[in-house]
């Protein structure tokens, strides 16, 4: 008989629910939290952004040094704009799309977003505004 020098990995096993067929069971599907593109305008007058479920939340982190290492040496000074996404894979997309831009593309961004409409969702963001913010000066 040979010992080995590691010890033998412990799995639980896997066991299948068993639901019978005459019970009304109900699943509760998980609601899905919609998600928010935010951007900062920190005191040195660059932009910061990212995403989140809680914006008044996750402004507070930043604003406390609590939030993302480059808020921590950019203080905010002011919440720009937040846009509503209805998941976590959309918002990361635009967020992806905004960071690519410029600092003027970006203020010329959000100045088209609070033109556009009041209320901000991912519906209100079109090709349009996303070219009206990246067009050259």
């Amino acid at each position: 008989m040979s010992w080995s020098s590691k010890p033998a990995r412990l799995r639980p096993a896997r066991r299948a629910i068993k639901v019978p067929k005459s019970s009304s069971v109900e699943l509760e599907i998980p609601r899905q939290v919609p998600w928010f593109l935010y951007l900062i305008e920190c005191l040195d007058g660059s932009i910061y952004t990212g995403i989140t479920t809680d914006v008044a939340a996750r402004y507070a982190a930043h604003a406390c040094g609590n939030g993302a290492r480059y808020t921590r040496s950019h203080p905010p000074a002011r919440l720009l704009a937040s846009v509503e996404y209805p998941d976590h894979s959309s918002a990361l997309k635009a967020e992806y799309r905004v960071k690519q831009l410029k600092s003027g593309a970006k203020r010329r961004f959000v100045t088209e977003l609070s033109l556009s409409a009041t209320g901000f969702t991912a519906a209100n963001i079109t090709e349009s505004l996303w070219k009206k913010a990246i067009r050259i000066p």
